[in-house]
Parts: structure tokens; sequence; C-alpha cells
């Protein structure tokens, strides 16, 4: 049986579509980015924005004409953020919220054996413990992304992430040493750590982004960290004070961090290599002075002798 996956939203949403692509092959079906042919449509959704919304009701109808006959699932964001409108949607076989889909083979083997329109969307706020998902460690591109957190606390009055997302949680420090491993000895040099607010990582097990940042740094086969989706007013003195330690990073001229880019003191940045002490680096990621386009990259040594660059990309 084949399917497909159409993936909308973020990088945390992309893994996790990775991981369901894993599983159901795992669970003998085969898949195929031909929605036209495939027997299943899974869509992995966002609700961020309207546009995000328009969109989907668009790929919708669009895969409802060019494949009739194929079982539609819609989980995701979407429908865990709004359930009573996902009902609304003509033509939808299976409806499952963000933490149901980690079960996507089982799901599916339930609906085929009476094909009765499935609905479930659980309570993701009620969920306290990080997934237990199989991934792909095998290499599929350059660099791996491994999802290390998920949901959101703050609740912004404009923003819908906790309820689609639920609260914060964080993988434990050995299930991510695991995954590394894996990662690493399928020849990856390059990880991506990836969660809905990635600087919450560690709140609900008395941890920080700091030591799963360790974690990975101590892989010796691993050359590149990149931290993805960054909250930079989360971004605190301790957190910097815990990267620089020496024990586990250090720089080969004795400084704590390099930065490519600092304030230049009138709401920009300029080129700076001389004496980056950990207050530049802080400083950097004050938000009246971000832009769409700005980058930041830290480059970091192990005690090893690796080079490690940390880099934040805040995307538009």
């Amino acid at each position: 049986m084949k399917f497909s996956i159409i993936t909308f939203g973020c990088k945390v949403n992309q893994c996790e579509s990775d991981n369901i692509r894993f599983s159901m092959m795992k669970n003998g079906y085969t898949f195929s980015e031909n929605t036209k042919i495939a027997d299943v449509i899974i869509i992995n959704s966002c609700t961020v924005t309207a546009e995000s919304d328009r969109k989907l009701r668009q790929t919708i109808n669009k895969i409802k004409k060019i494949n009739p006959g194929g079982i539609i699932v819609l989980t995701g964001c979407m429908p865990q953020a709004f359930p009573e409108e996902a009902k609304k949607f003509l033509g939808i076989d299976i409806v499952i919220g963000n933490f149901e889909k980690h079960g996507m083979p089982g799901v599916l083997e339930n609906y085929l054996k009476n094909r009765a329109k499935v609905f479930d969307v659980g309570n993701i706020n009620g969920v306290f413990e990080f997934e237990k998902a199989t991934f792909d460690s095998r290499p599929q591109r350059s660099r791996a992304f491994l999802k290390i957190e998920d949901g959101c606390d703050r609740f912004c009055s404009y923003c819908i992430i906790p309820y689609a997302r639920g609260r914060v949680r964080s993988k434990k420090p050995q299930e991510i040493e695991k995954d590394i491993l894996n990662l690493s000895e399928n020849g990856y040099k390059e990880i991506v750590l990836v969660g809905i607010n990635l600087f919450s990582y560690g709140k609900d097990i008395n941890l920080s982004i700091c030591d799963a940042v360790k974690v990975a740094a101590e892989n010796s086969g691993i050359k590149r960290i990149r931290l993805g989706s960054l909250e930079p007013d989360l971004v605190s003195d301790e957190i910097i004070e815990k990267l620089s330690q020496k024990e586990y990073v250090e720089t080969s001229d004795g400084k704590r961090f390099e930065t490519s880019q600092r304030s230049d003191g009138d709401g920009g940045y300029s080129s700076s290599s001389d004496d980056n002490k950990i207050t530049d680096y802080h400083q950097t990621f004050n938000l009246t002075k971000f832009d769409a386009t700005d980058e930041l990259k830290v480059h970091i040594f192990t005690n090893k002798g690796e080079e490690i660059v940390i880099e934040y990309e805040r995307s538009r």
C-alpha cells in the first residue's frame, strides 16, 4: 500500500513527518512522493497563520480532485487547535491530533478494518511526556534533524502554539545520546536540534538546552551543531555561562566564544574578531536590534579539539 506525506510549517513538523514516514515503512507501507497514485495521503498541517489554513484547504480540495479514491489523513496543529473546524472538512477519512499521529500505522490499520471515519483529537495539554517515536538514522540529506523539545508554556495572547502543541516536554539526555550515536554511526556530521520553543528544553525535567548541547558535543563524530527556532529573550546569562564551561566547551585561543556578529550600538551589526566576551554575545540577542534576516554564529571547540558551530537563524 502506497502512502504520501504533505508537510506544512516548521522544522518540527518536518522532523515528525520523517518519523511518520519511517514508522509507516517499518509496518510494510511503501512511500511515494506522487499523491496521484498514493493509497493514503497524510497531511501534517500548520495553523500559525490564516495563510497556512488557506493553503491547507486548497491542498485538500486538490487532492480530492486528483486522487478521489485516496484515503486522506489530516493531522498536525490545525485539527489539534481547532478540532470543531476540522470536523467540518468534507472528504477527510481520518482526523487525528498531534499526540495521536505518532501511532499512525495503528490508526490506519484500525480504519482499514471497517472503513469508518476516524476522529481522534485528544487533549494535548494533558500530555506531559515526550513522545517515543522511531526515526530513520540512515542518511537522507547532509544534516540530520533531531527533535528534542515540544510545546510551549508562555501562552502569549496572540499565539495559538500552546493550544496546538501543549505544555513543554523534553527528550531525556540519555535518549538524545542514543539518537546522536545512531546518527553519527550512519555518517552524519551535522545535527540540527529542533523544538517548538527550543530554549525551554529541560524546563520539565530540571535541565536546560546546555545539557542537550553538551550531549551532542561529546560525540566525536559530530562536527557541527545547529540550534533552530530560538527565542532571543530566553537566552540568559546563566545559559551563556554554562555553554562556555571549560570542561566541555572552549576555544583554541582561550576565548569563551567567537561570534561572527556583534552590536555596533546603533541598531545594526559589525564584524568583530577582537575580544569577544560573553556580554558581547548576549548583547546581540537584544530583540530591538533583530531584523528578519539576521543570523548569529558561535564557533566553539570541544575538549577534543573539534570545532562545532552553533548557528542562530531567525526565519521570516
